[in-house]
């Protein structure tokens, strides 16, 4: 069931045939299905988070904080919803959602990452959507702190980041980008990270006039479970064991 304005939804799909034709084999993104089966435009994904009890420090800078909190969301395991659904769907859950079941693929622990990097306030952040090296077609998350500014990368899945010039970075094409007014479309000839032009003046907008923020599905807060600290020691103890034991027993100690 689609939740979206049936005018809106039919504009979106006029355009998106559109630039498919003038850019064919290129991923538009638009309209995603939530884990009910519900559509919406995916902008309504976008929104902040608090962090988790003990995460903030104003000891830290805010790159440090987004360091910090790229390093947590990537702790969360992986799975593709190709293996989830056996290839059929390809559905986004909500951050509640997700901090639930622990384990989801690229969308979801894009989203998370940058609900934590607009609760810290980060100047300018948007979704990325496009190839990787590493996974084949992705999403990763570019914040920046005004833009004119260079741009970084962040890999959700492991959190690593790149700068947009790094030649090293895994990402091999950039299609389109969100935030939570807008979808921007890449229909310029490059789709490198290092060669795109990433003026968002010079990508074709879903909505050409200001929309503002799109009222988001997603949860304002989150109740996190509290760290079981005596199980994370046992299990430390475990696999401590579980690698000391036989290197000892085959250096005959």
């Amino acid at each position: 069931m689609c939740h979206e304005d049936t005018q809106e939804v039919t504009a979106c799909e006029s355009l998106l045939a559109d630039i498919s034709k003038f850019r064919p084999g290129r991923n538009f993104p638009a309209l995603v299905s939530d884990f009910k089966g519900e559509t919406y435009f995916l902008c309504r994904f976008i929104s902040p988070l608090p962090l988790p009890d003990g995460m903030h420090s104003e000891q830290l800078s805010l790159e440090q904080m987004m360091r910090r909190m790229a390093r947590y969301v990537s702790m969360i395991p992986y799975q593709s919803d190709k293996i989830s659904f056996a290839g059929m769907y390809d559905l986004w859950s909500n951050n509640a959602e997700f901090l639930s079941c622990l384990i989801g693929d690229d969308e979801e622990h894009a989203l998370l990452l940058i609900a934590y990097f607009l609760q810290l306030n980060v100047p300018i952040v948007r979704l990325v959507f496009g190839e990787s090296m590493e996974s084949g077609e992705s999403v990763w998350v570019l914040s920046k702190s005004d833009e004119s500014s260079v741009g970084t990368l962040w890999n959700p899945v492991n959190g690593r980041f790149f700068r947009i010039t790094d030649p090293t970075v895994p990402l091999t094409s950039i299609t389109c980008m969100a935030d939570k007014s807008n979808i921007y479309y890449n229909t310029q000839t490059e789709t490198h990270p290092n060669r795109v032009d990433w003026s968002i003046n010079n990508w074709r907008k879903l909505w050409s006039g200001t929309k503002g923020d799109l009222p988001t599905i997603q949860p304002l807060e989150i109740q996190y479970t509290p760290p079981d600290n005596s199980l994370a020691s046992r299990e430390a103890r475990k696999i401590e064991a579980d690698i000391k034991v036989p290197f000892l027993i085959e250096n005959n100690f």
